[in-house]
């Protein structure tokens, strides 16, 4: 492979984790805003759709911090907490830190 190719490669990593890492941010900010106007239709949308890009991009820890979030609204909207919204932003956080580190 050309050393041309290599850095185009890495170059395009870089541009899907931080086009991923700007888009998860946005779903949780989303998420967390239809918790506070307590949107049950909203926030079941919005963590499915960070389920599935989380799963689309391999971060497998994310997907299942999504997923709680699913579910809980599944047995009942009134169990969902700033609690939530902490755990899905940390998870975020070192999410996108490993895909950093990767992407390096």
């Amino acid at each position: 492979m050309r050393p041309e190719k290599i850095i185009s490669s890495a170059r395009f990593i870089r541009i899907l984790t931080d086009k991923f890492a700007r888009n998860a941010r946005q779903l949780v900010d989303q998420i967390e805003a239809a918790m506070i106007r307590r949107d049950r239709d909203q926030f079941q949308e919005l963590t499915h759709a960070l389920k599935g890009a989380a799963m689309m991009a391999g971060a497998i820890r994310l997907r299942d911090s999504a997923a709680r979030a699913e579910r809980v609204v599944d047995s009942g909207f009134d169990d969902v907490s700033a609690d939530l919204i902490k755990e899905l932003r940390g998870t975020l956080e070192a999410t996108n830190h490993e895909l950093s580190r990767m992407a390096a």
